[in-house]
């Protein structure tokens, strides 16, 4: 393949730099599908291998280990990964190298395993050590988008949460009202109400919930009803 001019003007050392980056995105891309593949990321980092996704939120900026690395690699449902998804795949658009730094254009198409679709766009920094190993692993990425995806999924939990619920013997089904739902980070609120039976039975009860998230799973909940109509 003929070289680009931007090809042929790195040094040896950047160009190996570059190939360990694509052969590192396509390690992850093949253990995302069969987690055996794990082993060919691993051959890949540095032992003091750190990464980050850069943010002012701490908790989200926070560097993480090698080890947590590896293991959502290896099972991309784990906490602290994109959250549970069916697939993932990662595209490498571009590359810029330098000296032992290699940054890149990426793109990334999944889908959850609650059917919510993540499709994210980044620019990712490398860089390597001495020995060719990555040592550092920079995401810098759309936080609006993960946090537009994290709200859907905390909406579609706690929705599936009411419709499915299960109430105790003789209580009546929970019917979610339209356009009664809002959602701000990891709570969610929401209106249902319990319809009326019969003639003569139960008037229709209008509830109203308050729901604390973490990672995806429902952590607390707070029920408000109407009182003397039960």
């Amino acid at each position: 393949m003929r070289a680009t001019p931007h090809s042929a003007s790195l040094s040896e050392r950047e160009r190996t730099n570059v190939a360990t980056v694509q052969e590192h995105i396509a390690a992850a891309n093949a253990a995302f599908s069969d987690p055996s593949q794990a082993p060919r990321v691993d051959a890949l980092l540095a032992e003091d291998f750190v990464w980050c996704t850069p943010s002012s939120d701490g908790a989200r900026g926070a560097e993480r280990s090698r080890q947590l690395y590896l293991d959502i690699i290896a099972n991309p449902t784990l906490p602290g990964s994109p959250d549970a998804f069916a697939s993932l795949q990662l595209k490498l658009l571009a590359t810029t190298a330098q000296g032992d730094r290699v940054a890149a254009e990426c793109e990334s198409y999944g889908v959850r395993n609650d059917g919510i679709v993540y499709h994210n766009y980044y620019h990712q920094l490398w860089r390597l050590d001495d020995a060719g190993k990555i040592a550092v692993y920079k995401i810098y990425d759309d936080s609006k988008h993960v946090a537009d995806v994290q709200l859907e999924g905390n909406v579609k939990k706690v929705l599936d949460h009411l419709r499915g619920r299960a109430v105790a013997a003789g209580a009546r089904p929970l019917q979610v009202l339209p356009d009664s739902v809002m959602a701000q980070g990891d709570r969610v609120a929401v209106m249902a109400r319990a319809p009326a039976t019969a003639a003569g039975g139960a008037p229709e009860i209008l509830h109203q919930f308050v729901f604390e998230l973490e990672n995806g799973a429902i952590k607390s909940v707070r029920e408000f009803r109407e009182i003397g109509r039960e």
